[in-house]
């Protein structure tokens, strides 16, 4: 189980850098609300690399620190470019969590795990929904309008 948790763990952390980044670069373009909620985003991200990095402590293991590039950085501020691109690596890490998850209910039967990763799936889960719903705004409103919106 220590090996699984520490192959998602960089997803986790890599995911905390990116919306940093993301929420400074919004900000900077005055995408405050947007900027806002790329902030709250990294730091729920954070806080899941947090409860892995417990759990596989407690399991006596040594967390694997070093992130690892989950997708291409977003290089300038195309807000529907970088909804889609954080669409695709949220599920990438909806799949690993509920892979991992599969594996500690069935033949690990590690219950404790179980429950760390049923509550990062579920805001996992939320984050993609939020995302499916800033992307069909988007497509509903038009860019400039949803934009609008985000100042």
């Amino acid at each position: 189980m220590i090996d699984e948790l520490n192959k998602h763990l960089p997803m986790e952390l890599s995911a905390h850098l990116r919306y940093s980044g993301q929420a400074q670069m919004l900000r900077f373009h005055g995408y405050n609300k947007l900027a806002d909620k790329y902030t709250e985003e990294a730091e729920e991200e954070l806080g899941h690399a947090h409860k892995l990095i417990y759990r596989i402590q407690q399991l006596d293991g040594a967390p694997n620190y070093l992130p690892e590039l989950v997708s291409d950085p977003i290089k300038k501020c195309d807000v529907p470019a970088m909804l889609a691109a954080d669409l695709e690596v949220e599920q990438s890490v909806l799949d690993s969590l509920n892979a991992l998850n599969t594996l500690a209910e069935g033949k690990a039967a590690d219950w404790e795990t179980s429950n760390v990763l049923r509550g990062l799936i579920t805001d996992t889960e939320d984050h993609v929904t939020w995302l499916n719903t800033q992307l069909e705004l988007i497509a509903e409103l038009g860019k400039a309008n949803y934009l609008q919106a985000q100042l």
